[in-house]
């Protein structure tokens, strides 16, 4: 408990260092329908986008409650940016979940990067030589305008669908 309490204490007074910037950008992000670059470059900055991640990935693997905590003094400050981290997060952690072990090695080898995710199957995956080819048109990605990566699910035709990306 102490462990989990003293992260907490860290996420929280990083959501605190960063919350007057924020707040001054909420509007310009609300405006842009995505988060302005300032707002970007400070959570960039600090350990909120892999808060989910396991730790063995180079994440804070934080407790439910502690996740929870995080999420609402963000939305306290502004709810999109609150929506966008937790998303960006959560995908990010789904990655480390479900990704090959090389694979995943590789993706979070320098860092934890933003995963924008969407588990709506809307998309088509075709066998192609060298992979799949992915056809298909998404509803949303909330957070995909930040993302390095984009984790979406799709149709297979009865195939399963293994993706070696190393």
């Amino acid at each position: 408990m102490h462990q989990n309490q003293s992260l907490r204490e860290v996420l929280l007074a990083e959501i605190a260092t960063i919350a007057p910037i924020l707040t001054a950008q909420a509007r310009e992000s609300e405006k842009l329908g995505c988060l302005s670059d300032a707002t970007w470059e400070h959570l960039r900055g600090n350990r909120l986008l892999g808060f989910l991640t396991p730790r063995e990935l180079g994440g804070d693997e934080v407790d439910p409650l502690t996740q929870m905590e995080a999420i609402e003094a963000l939305a306290r400050i502004d709810a999109s940016v609150s929506w966008v981290v937790g998303n960006l997060a959560l995908g990010s952690a789904y990655g480390a979940a479900f990704l090959p072990v090389r694979s995943a090695q590789r993706i979070f080898a320098e860092r934890v990067p933003p995963m924008a995710a969407t588990n709506a199957p809307k998309g088509q995956a075709e066998p192609v030589v060298g992979g799949y080819r992915v056809n298909g048109r998404w509803a949303f990605g909330s957070g995909i305008h930040h993302a390095e990566w984009v984790i979406s699910t799709t149709f297979s035709s009865g195939l399963e669908l293994k993706v070696p990306l190393s």
